[in-house]
């Protein structure tokens, strides 16, 4: 008897439920939509490679369809997309690409055996990672030598800012490794020339750590270091572990007098930021397993040599470990990152900015829930934080049984910094 009417009422209790659903997701879309400036829309597959906004244009890789590399400039006021660079003759893939008053850089390594460089410590520092681009071949000892993994040669080029026909940063030069950092070009002068070592060292093989400014002048040798090491950006400078334990000493190098200071024990699987005279980085809970992926809820702060420690903020506030904070990076003079909360089953997303004041507290720029949490920052530039939200399109060009296929679409946005 009862059955008749458990029904209906249960079919409206799941409609009551995904109306309520959707005007919470509808909500959430329009504190993303209120609280930032709606741009363009980027081309099809140019949110997938690296993208940054300078000089209020956002630079971009459009679909690739041939070996070459190809980056456009398009006004983020929207206007006629321009091709500043088609570089015919690259035919590996480009790893940073880097946009500044000097002009429009890009590293990439010469094509060689896919083996190489392609260990646990080749890859960028973050978590898991190790700073040090270890070979997967490790070194053989024959007759009393040993024959050490070639490495891949690591080039640069330039372009002017407007576009036009790219130059070889250092085309005299191999080098093992390669970082562009404002208008300084880094690398590491490798003794290998490609080719397999052989040599009485035991220990890894060295190198000279150079530098040159891109607006002319000799090359300039930092010091003796492994020639297998992965330089990493770090604020106007570079930064690298001094071995492959995750526990090792970061070691920073840049302007104005190129000294390289050692951070011992710096923690491990963060990134960090070098501002000033300090070093800024994210950190996990210390007394977590080692076999649990770090959770970075502190946001801390040191001397580049490791004194003066300081804790700036706690996303784990009164007593609730559920905050969580990540992508940490700055402007020249801010700090900026996402934090995330998860409250009953809920996770909401904030844009972040922390400025480097006495007695400073994190500002929050952006909040966003539901579906509006997907979104990735990108860059500031001119008063403004630029990012990119994804938004859903019908495909009507989809005419398959399925019906329409929604289709993701990457939007520019933007968000004004309160001064």
């Amino acid at each position: 008897m009862g059955t008749g009417l458990g029904k209906p009422v249960s079919l409206h209790l799941g409609r009551l439920l995904a109306g309520l659903t959707a005007a919470v997701l509808l909500v959430a879309v329009l504190r993303l939509t209120e609280r930032s400036e709606r741009l363009i829309e980027l081309p099809r597959n140019a949110t997938d490679a690296p993208v940054l906004v300078r000089a209020g244009r956002v630079f971009y890789q459009p679909l690739r369809r041939g070996p070459d590399f190809t980056l456009v400039g398009l006004p983020v006021q929207g206007g006629r997309p321009q091709r500043l660079i088609q570089d015919p003759a690259l035919t590996s893939r480009v790893e940073r690409i880097q946009v500044n008053s000097a002009g429009i850089f890009y590293t990439f390594g010469e094509p060689g055996d896919p083996s190489l460089n392609t260990g646990p410590g080749s890859s960028p520092m973050g978590v898991g990672a190790s700073n040090t681009a270890q070979p997967t071949m490790p070194p053989v000892r024959v007759m009393g030598l040993t024959r050490w993994p070639q490495l891949s040669r690591k080039r640069g080029r330039m372009a002017p800012i407007e576009g036009g026909s790219p130059q070889e940063l250092i085309p005299d030069e191999y080098a093992s490794t390669l970082q562009i950092r404002e208008q300084y070009c880094y690398w590491i002068r490798s003794r290998r020339t490609g080719d397999r070592l052989l040599t009485r060292e035991v220990e890894r093989p060295h190198g000279d750590l150079m530098v040159a400014d891109l607006a002319g002048g000799p090359h300039r040798r930092l010091g003796r270091v492994p020639d297998d090491l992965l330089l990493q950006p770090c604020g106007a400078g570079i930064c690298w572990r001094q071995d492959s334990d995750s526990y090792s000493a970061l070691l920073t190098c840049g302007p104005p007098d190129f000294s390289i200071e050692a951070f011992p024990h710096f923690p491990p699987g963060s990134t960090p930021v070098w501002l000033g005279d300090r070093l800024f980085w994210l950190q996990d809970d210390a007394t977590a397993p080692a076999s649990v992926a770090p959770r970075f809820h502190l946001l801390m702060s040191a001397r580049r040599d490791g004194s003066d420690r300081r804790l700036l903020w706690d996303a784990d506030t009164r007593g609730n470990p559920s905050g969580s904070l990540n992508g940490l990076f700055d402007d020249g003079r801010d700090l900026f990152f996402i934090a995330d909360r998860l409250a009953s089953n809920k996770l909401t997303r904030a844009i972040t900015r922390y400025r480097l004041a006495p007695m400073s507290k994190p500002e929050i720029l952006l909040r966003t829930a539901g579906v509006a949490n997907a979104f990735r920052t990108i860059s500031v530039d001119g008063g403004y934080l630029y990012l990119i939200n994804w938004e859903e399109r019908e495909n009507w060009l989809d005419w398959s049984r399925a019906g329409l296929m929604r289709r993701r679409v990457g939007v520019l946005r933007r968000i004004r910094l309160p001064d």
